[in-house]
């Protein structure tokens, strides 16, 4: 195991992101965030505490793990209709790899009216697929990482462990 990204060095890169985010939806009442459950938690969190502007936050579930191999999406947390519809969503995950996850919740945001669904990640995997609504115009990521297993600041290694761990860290 070793430290791929230092938790400095995430809240630097966040601070910066928040300031994109800031400069846009600072006069804005129209923004929602939605968090995907579990890995985005800390990071949106963490994110948020930067944020000049006050949106609303709607958090959704979704699983398509067991350890590292990757299956369907079952979502267990679904946003409010009336909540996202006719608005601005700030979509975040904690990270992109294949793209089904976020292509998954942003066509089911589109479907529930939303106005402009804008993903927010924390890493994008370098050759992820970005295959999200061709409606999506914005995309926004805090740091491209190469194809390692990633564990820590609130993502969890194939046993379930590291989440609470301040560092990105991989195999």
């Amino acid at each position: 195991m070793t430290t791929l990204i230092l938790n400095a060095e995430i809240h630097e890169r966040l601070q910066s992101v928040a300031s994109e985010l800031n400069n846009k939806y600072i006069n804005r009442n129209d923004v929602v965030c939605v968090p995907i459950l579990q890995g985005s938690t800390k990071f949106f969190t963490d994110l948020s505490e930067y944020f000049r502007f006050n949106p609303v936050v709607e958090y959704v579930g979704a699983s398509s793990y067991s350890g590292q191999a990757r299956g369907e999406i079952v979502a267990y947390k679904l946003p409010t209709p009336e909540v996202v519809a006719n608005k601005t969503i700030l979509l975040f995950d904690d990270i992109l790899e294949s793209g089904e996850t976020m292509k998954f919740f942003t066509n089911l945001l589109y479907s529930l009216g939303a106005a402009e669904v804008i993903p927010v990640v924390l890493l994008k995997r370098v050759d992820s697929k970005n295959q999200y609504d061709p409606r999506v115009k914005e995309f926004h990521e805090v740091f491209v990482i190469d194809d390692s297993w990633v564990f820590g600041y609130g993502m969890d290694n194939e046993d379930g462990e590291y989440r609470c761990h301040p560092d990105i860290l991989c195999k």
